[in-house]
């Protein structure tokens, strides 16, 4: 297969445009790696892109204002949208005609308390921006994501459960309840591209002071159903690393974990693609790697670490290759 390729990770990718950030800029290209436009500026978090991506907007870590950034007119606008002190990186999605903000604040105002930590929702006109915030009555940690148009939030609540003594992780349709499960900790919750399946991953107890356990629980989404799971050695200190890969009908997770217990000193690390139908790992390799497929464009990218940090792109023509010859990419100089 034929590709192009840059010494570079990609910070996020979309189907027109990828970023990157280097040392002091924030960088946009389109698939022919023609620059777009760039940003300057150190301390800058991605949030989201527009419908038709050509907005990026950005925000500066636990501040109170989002970068809303016109990438081809190359204008900045800045949007202060609450007095409140942030907990956490937002989450940003666009509309038609507004965007949506949801953030954890600090309330100092409550009677009888010193602070409290609350979830609140923005809603930024995009002619007038002009905004509205709403308190939201869940006081747990909470998580949004899109998907095929629908807004989905999970929560991470701190009510223990007698049984298991792990903490409740619940995934809600809008504000509809439709799955829950007890988790350890750091979880993370996805749905493939398709919306066949999804998985919650996590951390299970510790084993002893240096190592502990990851698991990935892979659900039917039609039923929320699990109906496989991944366990592995995992070390505290690192966030899970997982996502879903969908080529050719056929759907994987793409997962990177320790090969066996180890301690803390040891930095050996390898990467696993977990086919779900098939119930098996049908590839590793003993570094990491990131492989996704946009089906709209026809397009692998593969980032890498190993025999060079690299990122190659792969357009695809309308004969599929099998996943085999895909993967042979991976360790190819």
């Amino acid at each position: 297969m034929e590709y192009t390729a840059i010494r570079k990770y990609l910070n996020n990718y979309f189907d027109d445009i990828y970023l990157i950030r280097n040392n002091n800029t924030y960088d946009v290209y389109d698939y022919k790696h023609h620059l777009i436009d760039r940003f300057k500026r150190i301390d800058v978090c991605f949030l989201n892109v527009s419908q038709n991506q050509k907005i990026v907007y950005l925000t500066v870590s636990y501040r109170k204002y989002i970068l809303i950034w016109d990438i081809y007119q190359k204008k900045m606008q800045k949007v202060t949208y609450t007095k409140r002190n942030i907990c956490s990186r937002p989450d940003l999605f666009d509309k038609e005609n507004e965007i949506i903000i949801y953030y954890r604040g600090l309330n100092k105002e409550v009677e009888g308390e010193e602070f409290r930590w609350e979830n609140y929702k923005i809603v930024i006109d995009k002619e007038t921006l002009q905004c509205k915030e709403t308190l939201l009555k869940e006081e747990d940690n909470i998580s949004y994501f899109q998907h095929a148009g629908k807004t989905y939030h999970t929560i991470e609540s701190y009510e223990k459960n007698k049984n298991t003594n792990d903490y409740a992780f619940t995934l809600y349709d809008e504000n509809k309840e439709i799955y829950k499960t007890y988790i350890q900790e750091q979880p993370e919750f996805k749905i493939s591209p398709s919306g066949k399946y999804a998985f919650v991953s996590s951390m299970l107890p510790h084993i002893d002071d240096k190592k502990c356990l990851g698991k990935i629980e892979i659900l039917d989404f039609k039923t929320l159903q699990v109906i496989d799971e991944i366990k592995f050695y995992h070390i505290a200190l690192y966030v899970m690393q997982a996502h879903f890969l969908e080529y050719n009908h056929q759907a994987y997770i793409i997962y990177q974990a320790h090969p066996y217990p180890c301690n803390l000193y040891n930095t050996k690390w390898s990467t696993y693609i977990y086919s779900i139908e098939n119930k098996k790992i049908i590839y590793e390799a003993p570094f990491s790697f990131s492989l996704d497929y946009q089906e709209k464009r026809k397009r692998f990218i593969l980032q890498r670490q190993k025999p060079r940090i690299e990122t190659r792109f792969f357009e695809l023509k309308d004969d599929l290759p099998p996943i085999e010859e895909v993967l042979k990419e991976i360790k190819r100089k």
